[in-house]
């Protein structure tokens, strides 16, 4: 099991300092689909760990909204289900939706190139805490086969709210940030994992 170093920042949990996958805090790291395990070739709905049926027609099998009741069998990820503990032990998980909004709150985002890497640097506001800081390195997103470079996408541990298509996440390009209260992104997507440290 890789250790991974974290960053205190004066918030409710501690960030890691690089993304799961990568070896420096400048790497893109291993791209997931949401709850996925292992980085394949292909990101679409066919070929997601939690559909059954074909591209077009088929049903979710877990993280799923009854179409009657509009209740949900499960609405954050199992531990079983969250690479970031399976990679990274038990004092390890991937965020939660507001555990980002208390990262775009409570921290100066300044976008900046480290090593020809864009991203965002953040820097916490909270005091006693100030010189401590992340890098999320801007890596896109992969749809099918193809990395996508225009928006960023970090993975929550929640499905969307209304939406089983969906899971939240935090979106970024080089002018924003923000990880929507009602929106999110397919769940079939190729995303980057930034893993926080909850002991």
């Amino acid at each position: 099991m890789k250790r991974y170093e974290y960053v205190d920042l004066g918030l409710s949990v501690k960030w890691a300092t690089c993304n799961i996958g990568a070896e420096k805090e400048t790497d893109y790291g291993s791209f997931y689909a949401w709850g996925e395990l292992v980085p394949k070739q292909n990101y679409d709905l066919k070929h997601y760990r939690f559909w059954h049926g074909s591209d077009s027609i088929g049903a979710f099998t877990k993280y799923r909204q009854d179409s009657i009741t509009g209740e949900y069998d499960k609405y954050v990820l199992d531990s079983c289900d969250d690479i970031a503990r399976i990679r990274l032990g038990k004092d390890w998980r991937m965020p939660t939706p507001d555990e980002y909004r208390e990262l775009i709150n409570n921290c100066q985002w300044v976008w900046t190139k480290i090593d020809d890497i864009q991203g965002w640097m953040i820097t916490s506001k909270v005091e006693g805490y100030q010189d401590n800081s992340i890098f999320l390195p801007a890596g896109g997103f992969i749809s099918g086969s193809y990395r996508m470079e225009s928006t960023s996408i970090y993975w929550s541990n929640n499905v969307l709210d209304g939406n089983d298509n969906g899971a939240f996440s935090l979106d970024f390009d080089s002018t924003d940030y923000n990880c929507p209260y009602y929106s999110g992104n397919t769940r079939f997507v190729g995303a980057m994992i930034r893993p926080v440290y909850i002991k």
